[in-house]
């Protein structure tokens, strides 16, 4: 409700930021604050940390003194690798002189080394030499170091042949030092070595305590969760008495009758983290998803997080700790959790789906049902009301596979009588079947389980709420999709081809020519899409991302885009027409649009779109939602199964005022229709990390503030985007 986000806000004022014309940004790209006391607070209570050492934080510190603290941490987190680590640090390790950064960087790179984890992090360097402003030298500051003599000589690592960081083999070690360095976790938004706002890391600068005790804490959590025991080594389940208390005082959670709940993801572990570094979860990302009015948090989970490889005799301990707290910190905010299956042998949801072999593997659905009778076992004791299970995420075949219904629920149903063996009354709750919108699964529908579904509509850079749906695939011997009305010279026109079919566009005006628009399917890694000729009556504005725009010089009374390659079959992600007066969007789906002939489409003065064959067009808007929801709540009604969205939102590619436009329409019909509902993570969600501005520039060139809303820090590293919270608040419970 808006009076909460209110009152939240009024409380939590930490921040006051400026306009200026621009989105209001939380802050600067930075990561040289965030926890820090928090980290060097677990570092003393760890044991890294002599007694000498815990004051003056900013005192710069000696290679004896940092060594100190490296020996502690390494003897309680790889003691067999203390024999190599004494031989490669002989010649400093008992050293008075005080160290610079770049020392520093190259002494934790040896001890990374000596516990055999070094080579995890470069996967996720991001790149810091790359962004430092032009003018500036990242390595300013390198002298000579009489204690290191082999920071120049060659780095070696015969486990890097054939990866994409093979490169650094043969390169000197202080650039291996610095990729490892610049490594990034998404958990936390931290690197080993903080950076400062300009990405350097400061070679030149001193080496402080504090720089020390965090550098060396992080490295602990690195090689913490690059451990593995024997699941009979595990220590016991560490959900509190305390919170299994409060956790019997939360909303019962039935298949039948899900609460009310309206819910984020918590930052997700699962794609970039494939090192310990960052994955373990954070009490202050609970406490931001209560202060911003959620209920409900759905955590991401991989295989390879849980188990060495498809090896299920090795368990990391580290992991099941922190959803252990995680449970902890949930139960007394009074928020449920749900674990979320995303990744395993033989499944994956990263839009590949060649390796998908899950439903017709044994060994896969081994590692399937493993994953989830530890997890059961392990939580047996923790009431559904505070925790249940997703099943699956997207579940969906493969090219040469259609997973049926029929198949999918036989390995559902492994799952879930694994599952019941030892905690009978779990939630459990298990996709629809396909990767949105998915159908609701009949096979499962007498399995006592709720179902769920990604409920994403708008497509990235969704410039328009409402819009319209065309069929996005067209054969041009059924004719061209063609659009009438009036369009005057300055409008301009983009299409989107879908960058995997090969195919040519010709885009004509009046009859005439203006371009035509090549695509080749076979390398979509390029710009997906290039002018093969134009003419005069167009200015060409060249590709972004497979969108090609191109601008009429002269008005025009009918447009035509035909399929001109020769293999007659073309297919269009989208089409946007935008002029003065309005914009209308096009978004190309066959799922919505079965109609197979091409669309010929008159667009009015104020917007409105009609179709010659009312078949081929259908609105994008709220009544179409609730359409899309109908067959759930007509199966809810028949079968008693409840269901929720397990996935929604709108990221930051999408402007502020359409994104605000449609989750008002959204949220609405699913409050209208009694629907739970979870909001993806990162920047789908108006609540994030702060930190995702700073990857986001890494990865992306690109910030995640949308231009005029406002935002402000909940709590110190988590912001919320005012602006569009409001929309969601109106309808948290």
């Amino acid at each position: 409700m808006k009076r909460i986000l209110s009152a939240i806000l009024a409380m939590l004022m930490l921040l006051s930021l400026s306009a200026c014309g621009e989105a209001e940004s939380p802050s600067e790209p930075s990561n040289s604050e965030p926890a820090a006391d928090i980290e060097i607070q677990k570092a003393t209570e760890l044991g890294f940390v002599p007694d000498a050492l815990q004051n003056d934080y900013d005192a710069q510190i000696s290679y004896a003194e940092f060594c100190s603290i490296l020996d502690a941490m390494l003897e309680g987190a790889r003691p067999e690798c203390l024999a190599e680590w004494a031989e490669t640090s002989s010649g400093f390790h008992d050293a008075e002189d005080v160290m610079t950064r770049f020392e520093g960087m190259l002494v934790l790179f040896y001890a990374a080394e000596c516990a055999g984890v070094e080579d995890l992090c470069f996967w996720e360097s991001v790149g810091l030499e790359e962004q430092v402003p032009e003018g500036m030298d990242f390595w300013e500051g390198i002298t000579e170091y009489p204690l290191l003599p082999g920071a120049f000589e060659p780095y070696e690592n015969e486990d890097l042949a054939g990866t994409d960081y093979a490169w650094l083999s043969g390169q000197d070690y202080a650039n291996a030092a610095a990729v490892f360095t610049s490594c990034c976790s998404f958990g936390n938004g931290k690197t080993f070595f903080d950076y400062d706002e300009n990405y350097m890391l400061r070679f030149g600068d001193t080496l402080t305590r504090g720089d020390a005790i965090r550098a060396a804490e992080r490295l602990y959590e690195t090689i913490h969760y690059a451990t593995y025991v024997p699941p009979e080594a595990l220590p016991e389940c560490g959900v509190t008495e305390e919170s299994l208390a409060l956790a019997a005082q939360m909303p019962e959670a039935r298949y039948d009758a899900l609460p009310d709940w309206t819910g984020c993801t918590l930052i997700d572990r699962i794609e970039y983290n494939r090192f310990g570094l960052g994955r373990n979860y954070t009490e202050e990302e609970v406490e931001a998803a209560a202060l911003a009015g959620f209920n409900f948090v759905r955590v991401p989970l991989k295989f390879e997080l849980l188990f060495q490889g498809t090896d299920m005799t090795q368990v990391c301990a580290a992991y099941l700790e922190t959803l252990d707290n995680l449970l902890n910190w949930c139960a007394e905010r009074g928020i449920h959790v749900c674990f979320d299956l995303h990744d395993l042998p033989g499944f994956t949801t990263d839009g590949d789906d060649s390796n998908d072999i899950l439903f017709w593997d044994e060994e896969s659905q081994d590692c399937f049902v493993g994953f989830w009778q530890l997890l059961a076992e392990r939580y047996q004791d923790v009431p559904s009301n505070l925790l249940s299970f997703n099943l699956l995420n997207e579940p969906h075949g493969n090219a040469e596979n259609e997973l049926t219904d029929e198949l999918y629920s036989a390995v559902m149903l492994k799952a879930i009588d694994a599952v019941r063996t030892v905690s009978p009354d779990r939630l459990m709750i298990a996709g629809t079947l396909g990767v949105t919108w998915g159908a609701p699964v009949r096979g499962l529908a007498g399995a006592g389980v709720a179902q769920g579904f990604s409920g994403y509509i708008l497509a990235n850079r969704t410039e328009q709420w409402p819009y319209y749906y065309i069929n996005q695939c067209f054969n041009s011997a059924e004719g061209d999709i063609v659009l009438r009305g009036d369009f005057p010279a300055g409008t301009e026109l983009s299409i989107r081809p879908f960058a995997y079919v090969s195919a040519e566009y010709a885009v004509s005006s009046n009859g005439n020519v203006l371009c035509s628009v090549a695509v080749d399917g076979e390398n979509y890694e390029g710009t997906g899409c290039s002018v093969t000729s134009g003419e005069a009556g167009i200015e060409w504005s060249g590709t972004d991302q497979y969108m090609c725009t191109i601008t009429l010089l002269r008005d025009s009374g009918e447009i035509r885009i035909s399929e001109a390659s020769g293999s007659g079959y073309g297919e269009l992600l989208g089409i946007v027409i935008r002029d003065d007066s309005h914009t209308v969007m096009l978004s190309g789906d066959v799922t919505q649009v079965s109609h197979p002939a091409p669309a010929t489409l008159t667009i009015t003065e104020d917007g409105s779109v009609t179709a010659e064959e009312p078949a081929s067009l259908r609105p994008a808007d709220r009544a179409s939602i609730c359409e899309m929801l109908q067959p759930y709540l007509d199966f809810r009604a028949e079968t008693g199964v409840d269901f929720m969205i397990l996935e929604c939102g709108a990221n930051h590619s999408i402007r502020g005022d359409v994104a605000c436009a449609f989750a008002e329409d959204f949220l609405s019909a699913l409050d209208e229709c009694g629907i739970s509902w979870c909001c993806w993570a990162g920047d789908f969600s108006p609540l994030t990390h702060q930190q995702m501005s700073d990857w986001a520039y890494l990865y992306r060139g690109e910030q995640w503030v949308r231009e005029g809303h406002s935002y402000e820090n909940v709590t110190e590293n988590f912001v919320v985007d005012t602006t569009l919270m409001e929309k969601y608040q109106a309808y948290m419970k």
